[in-house]
């Protein structure tokens, strides 16, 4: 059921909210997205086929004057937040999951900082206070692609200028449940015109207790779900820029395998995987010699490139970048 209303035609900010199975926490959600200070705003209830009392949490707010819902099939997280984006009619475009919460001041300390930028990002844990960051779409884009925290690349947390969503926004397969925000935000970032705005301000709860939540997903991980995240990032970047990005998916797929040796102690069936296949020809296409610690791995065991990656992880943070990447194929 969904209903028919009058608004403004642009409100500030658009709110989408994708929800499935999520009854526990969606009120929580709701609420805290219709109590912020800044006002101005809609929220999209795109309700992707729940089979719990979500629908019915749903429709409660069916007489909300900023609120709509939206009912569909349930299609998966990228083609929920596809249909809550065509749904809007916000200047900016926010997520939120249907388990988190906002801080009731967090789109008011977003959009503060939103001059000349088209992405501006909040925290989702308490860090110490400093002075916002402005970066470059490429240096942002590469932060992203390492994945190590340098910028949070989940959706939720940040809004999103309008006008960088285009009908490849969401062109990842739909069946990718792992990763898919993490590609979206990929596939945004090649829009980028202006900066990005980086703020240290706490803005958002991050539950972790939902046990149909990603981080929980995330342990059902195998060479094969890898190897299709890297297909759908890969597919993210531009065929002309894609050999540009190759050293930061490399880093990436390593610390997954890094990941892969500690859940699977003793298991070297992974080498004969097509993920563990494909590191070895983007280090090759990226023009990289063949690192003697990939060597070592393919005649050995996994503790000597588990130990090495334990090594970058550590010291990461205290080199220039130009140098990690010259030490990693060493």
């Amino acid at each position: 059921m969904e209903k028919t209303y009058l608004r403004d035609p642009m409100p500030t900010i658009s709110v989408i909210l994708a929800v499935y199975n999520a009854e526990k926490y969606l009120k929580n959600a709701v609420e805290s997205v219709l109590s912020q200070s800044l006002n101005d705003l809609e929220l999209i209830l795109v309700d992707d086929g729940s089979t719990d009392g979500s629908s019915a949490i749903c429709d409660k707010y069916l007489t909300h004057e900023k609120v709509k819902v939206i009912h569909i099939p349930n299609g998966g997280p990228i083609n929920a937040r596809r249909t809550g984006v065509e749904a809007s009619c916000g200047e900016w475009i926010c997520f939120i999951d249907a388990d988190d919460t906002m801080t009731p001041d967090a789109l008011e300390k977003l959009f503060g900082a939103s001059n000349d930028a088209d992405i501006v990002i909040g925290e989702h844990r308490h860090v110490p206070q400093r002075a916002p960051r402005v970066l470059d779409s490429d240096t942002y884009r590469r932060m992203m692609l390492r994945n190590i925290g340098e910028v949070q690349v989940s959706l939720w947390a940040h809004i999103f200028r309008r006008e960088l969503f285009t009908p490849d926004t969401f062109a990842a397969d739909p069946g990718l449940l792992v990763g898919e925000d993490w590609v979206t935000n990929i596939r945004l970032s090649f829009n980028i015109k202006r900066k990005i705005v980086s703020l240290s301000d706490y803005i958002y709860n991050y539950t972790l207790d939902n046990p149909g939540s990603i981080l929980h997903v995330v342990k059902k991980k195998s060479p094969e779900v890898l190897d299709f995240l890297r297909k759908e990032l890969i597919k993210a970047i531009p065929e002309d820029q894609l050999s540009s990005y190759l050293p930061e998916i490399t880093w990436k797929e390593l610390l997954e395998l890094d990941w892969f040796f500690h859940s699977h102690p003793g298991d070297r069936e992974y080498m004969k995987s097509d993920f563990f296949k494909h590191i070895l020809q983007d280090a090759k296409d990226s023009g990289m010699e063949m690192p003697y610690w990939l060597d070592e791995i393919i005649r050995g065991g996994n503790s000597f490139i588990a130990n090495k990656i334990a090594y970058w992880k550590r010291h990461f943070r205290k080199k220039k970048e130009k140098d990690i990447f010259t030490d990693l194929w060493r």
